[in-house]
């Protein structure tokens, strides 16, 4: 049995509100990190240091299992040669293997091994608890944060990924409240708190909550608290999703007011807005704007083609989708789904069909909405012999023909 080094169980046993656990604690500890913020304060350790011991316990892990990883890194910390990005990545080990537990009691270990600096070993136990919507898991770490006195200021993305799990899992007035004690008695004053909240009440997807959104913008404000393009891309996702045209401009005008640079994310957001309002002219313009200034990805141009299939601007959108292609951009499902339906509703048929046999020859999976779709076109432009080879191919792959085309 591993066994923790002497001066770090002595600390733990004199905590109070020890917690011993039947997996890991007094003997076990592994890792899997990633560079943080904090990334250069690792009590005098070299970054270079770190890193390679870190490639070094994940390659131990990979080899043997998690015990070897958490094994060394109690050898390490023996002999005070651990750094806190090692007890991450050792985290991050073992919340992959599925020992939550284990690193849970991995962060009472790094706990009384630093001084300061150590609540970020909490960050891949916080991100499982985003990813799988365990508010419980949530709740445990802000208790386990509470009990070793970590204070909540001193790692807001914990905070935020614990805000996003109680959102995701439905519990707003719990998150609501655990905000209210971050910024009113712990003073945390983080941006990634209040974008938490702000992407909280956007996943909502209610123009109520959207405006609870808003507010948390004007608190963030008030309270010195600098927006970042996360805060204003997730309004205006959620201002485009229930096509409140108004208020997504004023919100670009004030992002662009305050001097944040729009990535490709806004920009493919605001083409999507000016693409569902029928402003096409708008959204290539916002287009040609990307290119000039920035690389436009797979995104950006499903949206505008997208924008021309809705517009019917079928022409615009061929030649997008050839520059698209010499520009060495791979289009996926959403592409061509989009252009054949596109091309499906306008006069082109053949060109939707040929784009149909692409996608199945490219190993796309083909939705069977996408053979009806195919098909309703061939029957609209009188081509029997194509709706019917497609009918039977959608019969021997074990689809079925919705009643309006039969």
């Amino acid at each position: 049995m591993i066994t923790t080094p002497p001066h770090v169980a002595s600390a733990l046993r004199h905590r109070q509100g020890w917690r011993r656990s039947s997996v890991l604690l007094l003997s076990e500890a592994e890792q899997a990190a990633r560079a943080t913020d904090h990334a250069n304060e690792n009590d005098g350790i070299p970054p270079r240091v770190w890193k390679e011991v870190n490639r070094k316990l994940t390659s131990l892990a990979k080899r043997q299992g998690r015990e070897f990883a958490v094994a060394k890194l109690m050898q390490l910390t023996a002999k005070g040669r651990a750094a806190k990005e090692n007890f991450v990545q050792v985290a991050e080990i073992l919340v992959g293997d599925g020992a939550v537990l284990e690193a849970l009691d991995l962060v009472e270990v790094a706990a009384a091994t630093f001084e300061t600096g150590y609540a970020r070993v909490l960050r891949p136990i916080a991100r499982l608890s985003k990813n799988t919507r365990n508010a419980d898991l949530a709740e445990e770490i802000l208790a386990l944060m509470d009990r070793l006195q970590i204070p909540w200021a001193e790692d807001a993305y914990v905070l935020g990924d614990c805000l996003h799990s109680l959102f995701r899992a439905s519990r707003l007035t719990r998150a609501e409240k655990v905000f209210q004690d971050a910024v009113s008695s712990r003073h945390v004053r983080h941006v990634a708190l209040y974008n938490a909240m702000v992407q909280g009440y956007v996943g909502q997807a209610r123009s109520a909550s959207l405006n609870r959104a808003l507010a948390i913008l004007r608190s963030m404000q008030a309270a010195e608290v600098m927006p970042n393009e996360v805060t204003f891309n997730s309004l205006l996702a959620g201002f485009t999703r229930v096509k409140d045209f108004a208020q997504a401009k004023a919100v670009a005008a004030e992002m662009i007011t305050l001097g944040i640079t729009p990535g490709v994310t806004t920009y493919n957001t605001l083409i999507n807005l000016f693409g569902l309002h029928g402003q096409l002219s708008e959204a290539l313009s916002l287009f040609e704007e990307v290119k000039e200034k920035l690389t436009p990805n797979v995104v950006t141009y499903n949206t505008i083609l997208k924008a021309c299939a809705e517009k019917g601007d079928m022409e615009m959108a061929g030649e997008l989708f050839e520059a698209m292609l010499q520009s060495e951009m791979e289009p996926d499902l959403i592409t061509y789904t989009t252009l054949i339906r596109g091309f499906g509703n306008s006069n082109n048929l053949q060109r939707a069909i040929e784009l149909f046999e692409a996608l199945k020859n490219g190993g796309f999976p083909v939705e069977e909405k996408l053979y009806h779709t195919v098909i309703h076109s061939c029957l609209r432009h009188v081509d029997g012999v194509t709706a019917a080879r497609l009918v039977h191919e959608l019969d021997a792959i074990g689809g079925t023909l919705s009643p309006s085309t039969w």
